[in-house]
């Protein structure tokens, strides 16, 4: 039996890969982004290239003041 589709493409990352750092004034920017009607955290995060766990921990950052 034959299978049908595409298998999936693998990365694989050679040597280190690097963090990017986000600016408090970007971090701010992506958040007040997620409260824009018709718009998800998800969606924002993938514009940005931000896991969608990190930019909820921002919102949740920012609704305690830091």
């Amino acid at each position: 039996m034959s299978m049908t589709g595409s298998i999936p493409k693998i990365e694989i990352l050679d040597g280190r890969e690097r963090r990017r750092r986000w600016t408090t004034a970007e971090k701010l920017s992506m958040v007040e982004e997620t409260y824009a009607p018709d718009v998800t955290v998800s969606l924002v995060a993938r514009r940005n290239g931000v896991q969608p766990n990190q930019l909820f921990h921002w919102r949740k950052l920012r609704r305690k003041g830091r």
